[in-house]
């Protein structure tokens, strides 16, 4: 099961989630019949697929899912549609799982290996980024360091967020207008992680 199959099956699985979405403001009755159905084959999912082989899986012998189906069900509604909804939203719930498997795998080999910093998300160099976010971890203060870039916000696409591990902890948030006073700060707020987030509330800030 290759990532562009996947890739191809989310893009079906999507565009049946989102031909329900019109039944809500023109079909009311049909929409509410539509969640339930839905509902009942997302037990099915949960049930049979922790991953997103196995939702793949189920989608070429969806048999047994439909089979959870009130046989004596309106039939406005496909089967393919219901189907597809249920496995959006159940891909979505596994790639949070997968991801949070990921992320302990990660610091766990950076604690082993005695590291301060963990690589979690994006690039691994800052240098490669160039849209979306890259995210490193400060093991020792809980300390998020993403270092984000929007090409399509305008005059401060360059951003640098700090995330304390107490929620109650100071983030900050800074916006820049040029890669490199953003590539800069980037190097000092990461030497300077154990103070950066000392305090409570946010601070924010354009350069």
């Amino acid at each position: 099961m290759g990532t562009d199959r996947l890739a191809s099956a989310l893009v079906d699985w999507r565009a049946a989630e989102e031909r329900l979405y019109p039944l809500a403001m023109v079909d009311p009755d049909s929409y509410r019949l539509a969640l339930e159905l839905v509902g009942r084959l997302l037990v099915q999912l949960r049930a049979q697929a922790t991953t997103a082989e196995g939702l793949l899986e189920l989608w070429q012998r969806p048999e047994t899912l439909l089979a959870a189906l009130p046989a004596d069900r309106p039939t406005v509604i496909p089967e393919a549609t219901l189907l597809g909804a249920a496995l959006t939203v159940r891909a979505r719930e596994v790639a949070v799982v997968e991801a949070d498997a990921r992320r302990a795998a990660l610091i766990a080999a950076a604690r082993a290996d005695g590291r301060e910093w963990v690589h979690l998300d994006g690039p691994a160099d800052l240098a490669a980024t160039v849209e979306g976010n890259r995210v490193e971890l400060h093991l020792p203060s809980g300390t998020s360091l993403v270092a984000g870039v929007d090409p399509w916000s305008g005059d401060d696409p360059f951003l640098l967020r700090a995330v304390p591990a107490d929620p109650a902890g100071r983030s900050r948030l800074a916006r820049f207008r040029d890669r490199a006073s953003w590539f800069a700060e980037y190097g000092r707020w990461r030497d300077g992680v154990t103070t950066l987030t000392s305090g409570v509330g946010e601070v924010s800030d354009s350069r």
